[in-house]
C-alpha cells in the first residue's frame, strides 16, 4: 500500500554527508557540530587552511554553526 510507496520515493534521498566547509578558529576532530538553537548538524573530521571536513545533515546546513569554539559557514 502506501506504505511501501512512501518508503522506496525517500529510499534514494540523501540525508547526511561528507561536506566541505569554511572554518574560523580551530576544534579538535570529532567535535560536534551545532545549529544556533543547539541542535547537532554533523560531526567535525579534519581541518586545515581554512577548510574543515564534516559529516552533516543537510537539511541542517544553513544559519550559524559552531564547533567548539570555531565557527563555521558553507562554501
Amino acid at each position: 500500500g502506501q506504505e511501501v510507496t512512501a518508503r522506496m520515493k525517500h529510499k534514494t534521498e540523501l540525508r547526511k554527508g561528507l561536506v566541505r566547509l569554511a572554518i574560523d578558529g580551530a576544534a579538535p576532530v570529532g567535535t560536534p557540530i551545532l545549529m544556533a538553537d543547539g541542535r547537532e548538524a554533523g560531526t567535525l573530521f579534519t581541518q586545515s587552511g581554512g577548510r574543515a571536513l564534516a559529516h552533516m545533515r543537510f537539511d541542517r546546513m544553513d544559519g550559524s554553526l559552531t564547533a567548539g569554539e570555531a565557527r563555521l559557514r558553507s562554501e
